[in-house]
């Protein structure tokens, strides 16, 4: 991630932001996450949407939306 690879820099956001092997440090996840999304890698585009959506809704709204789409897994 550090050498700038657009997967690696959102597979290591995506740890971060969701706490998987390592400490779950969503603010720490944002600059990888734009760094793959400025490469155009459609994954990192699509998680900041999410994270951008998601901030400016009530829980309630955004929980319900988040179990209605259909993430993939890792």
């Amino acid at each position: 991630a550090n050498a700038g690879d657009a997967e690696a820099c959102y597979n290591y956001a995506w740890c971060l932001y969701h706490g998987y092997g390592v400490q779950k440090n969503p603010a720490a996840a944002v600059p990888f996450f734009l760094q793959a999304a400025s490469a155009r890698f459609a994954p990192a585009q699509m998680a900041l949407q999410d994270m951008f959506i998601f901030k400016f809704l009530p829980d309630s709204c955004a929980k319900l939306l988040k179990k209605s789409q259909n993430y993939p897994k890792m």
